[in-house]
């Protein structure tokens, strides 16, 4: 099997490996947000919060993250972290069996239906149906059209210019 296909490691390198990709991720938004000259908020937000909630009289908090929340917002947010702290084991993802080349496929296990039942395929009585002599008449019409058209067609092809590239040969 080819090396790049099979993920090796454990379960601790795994976790290993996550956190240092977490902490590159980190450090990279870091260095990009300096860069830019945005590291900093252009307004203090425990100020901005002082100020809002004694204007609008309402109850914004700012949170650990220095970000501005509601109080309800902010509670919800504990509450669900408090629900997914016991569960917080995420399963290890593990690698799928693979097949050998030629190998016999897997058995699968059969499904009893109830027996079909018989059909019967007698063909339907036609004098049922009965011609129309208006249907017929105009059937008799398109016939004729299309014949005449088809001879209109030869006769252009067989004429004038259509002639001398070779007549209606040239066209087949």
């Amino acid at each position: 099997m080819k090396s790049y296909l099979v993920r090796e490691g454990t379960p601790e390198q795994a976790k290993k490996a996550e956190e240092n990709n977490k902490k590159y991720l980190a450090d990279r938004r870091a260095k990009t947000l300096k860069e830019y000259g945005l590291d900093k908020p252009l307004i203090d937000p425990k100020h901005f919060v002082e100020v809002s909630n004694a204007y609008d009289g309402t109850n914004y908090i700012v949170d650990e993250n220095g970000q501005i929340t509601d109080e309800e917002t902010l509670k919800k947010r504990f509450e669900n972290e408090a629900k997914q702290k016991p569960s917080s084991k995420k399963p290890v993802l593990q690698d799928r069996p693979v097949r050998k080349h030629k190998a016999a496929p897997p058995k699968t296990k059969t499904i009893k239906t109830a027996s079909i039942p018989n059909l019967d395929f007698t063909p339907i009585d036609l004098d049922i149906y009965k011609a129309d002599a208006e249907l017929d008449l105009a059937k008799k019409r398109i016939d004729e059209m299309q014949e005449q058209s088809k001879q209109e067609k030869l006769k252009n092809q067989n004429s004038g210019i259509g002639y001398l590239a070779g007549g209606s040969k040239a066209y087949e």
